[in-house]
C-alpha cells in the first residue's frame, strides 16, 4: 500500500507526488530544495504557505520556532557573531590592500579551528606529540589539553575508526577506549558555549549509531562519551550508559528507515 507522508497537511496526491518525486529519485535533495524554493515564491504572495511549511518540515527544516532558532544559532555555530564580524572585516581589509593570501588565512582560521582540535587529539593520542597546524594553532591545542586533562583514558583502543552497520550506513568514530573503566565510545566536539542536554540530541544519535556498527564489527561497548570544549576553554562531558546507547541506535535505524522508504516505487 502507497504511504502518504504529508497528508496530515491535507494536500491532493498529485501535489504531494510533484513534491516529493525528486527525494525517489537517489533522495535527490537538490531537487528536493529546487521544489521548496518554487513553494516558496507562491508561499511568499501569501499562496500555499502551510504546504511550503510542510514540505520544509518533512526534511526537518521550520521545526523550530523563532525564537528557538534565534538560541540553536547562538550555541551551536563555532563562532561568537563579535568573533565573525571581527574576521570579517580583517578579511576585507586583507581584500582591499589585495593581500588575498591574508584573505585566505582568515578564513580558513574561522573555520578550521574545530578539525585542527580532532588532529592534535588523533597526533597526541597515537603518540606524535602536540600536532602544529600553522602559528595560529595555539586555540585548538589549548582546547584539546583541556579535553585531555579532563577526560579519564585507562587505555586508548584506535583514533579515527571507520564503521560499518549490515550494509546500512558507515562512519569514523573519534574514539574508541577503556574510559572511566568502561569500553567506550567517545566523540570529541567544540562549541562557542557550554551545551544543555537538550542540543546534544543529535550527537547521541551519532554515537548510537556508532555503538550498532562497533558492537556488530569489533565488540562490546558499554558507555558512550560527548567530550566538549567551548572556544574559551570550558570542559563539557555528556556520557550515555549501554541502554541509553541501544536506545539512540534504534532510533537512529528508524530515522534511516523513513528516508529509506522514501526511494520504494510508490512511497
Amino acid at each position: 500500500m502507497a504511504v502518504r507522508f504529508l497528508t496530515l497537511w491535507l494536500i491532493s496526491e498529485k501535489e504531494e507526488k510533484m513534491i516529493l518525486k525528486p527525494l525517489h529519485e537517489d533522495l535527490n535533495t537538490p531537487g528536493y530544495i529546487a521544489n521548496l524554493h518554487g513553494l516558496y515564491e507562491k508561499a511568499s504572495k501569501g499562496e500555499k504557505k502551510d504546504l511550503f511549511i510542510a514540505a520544509c518540515q518533512f526534511v526537518g527544516l521550520l521545526n523550530e520556532t523563532y525564537e528557538q532558532w534565534q538560541e540553536f544559532k547562538k550555541n551551536r555555530v563555532s563562532l561568537s557573531e563579535t568573533e565573525i564580524e571581527k574576521m570579517i572585516n580583517l578579511r576585507d581589509i586583507a581584500r582591499e590592500n589585495k593581500d588575498y593570501k591574508e584573505a585566505d588565512r582568515i578564513m580558513k582560521q574561522a573555520s578550521g579551528i574545530g578539525t585542527e582540535m580532532h588532529q592534535v587529539l588523533e597526533y597526541y593520542l597515537t603518540g606524535q606529540g602536540y600536532y602544529n597546524a600553522h602559528e595560529e594553532g595555539a586555540k585548538p591545542r589549548m582546547m584539546a589539553k583541556t579535553i585531555l586533562d579532563n577526560i579519564k583514558l585507562d587505555e586508548v583502543w584506535g583514533n579515527e575508526i571507520s564503521l560499518e552497520y549490515n550494509n546500512q550506513f558507515a562512519g569514523t568514530c573519534d574514539l574508541t577506549a577503556i574510559a572511566y573503566g568502561k569500553p567506550s565510545i567517545i566523540d570529541w566536539k567544540q562549541a562557542n558555549r557550554p551545551k544543555r542536554e537538550e542540543w546534544v540530541e543529535d550527537y547521541k544519535l551519532q554515537l548510537g549509531a556508532y555503538y550498532l556498527a562497533h558492537t556488530t564489527n569489533y565488540g562490546p561497548i558499554e558507555q558512550g562519551v560527548i567530550s566538549i570544549c567551548t572556544r574559551d576553554l570550558q570542559y563539557q562531558e555528556f556520557k550515555l550508559s549501554e541502554p541509553d546507547l541501544k536506545e539512540y541506535g534504534e532510533k537512529f535505524l528508524e530515522r534511516l528507515h523513513q528516508y529509506n522508504n522514501l526511494q520504494q516505487p510508490g512511497s
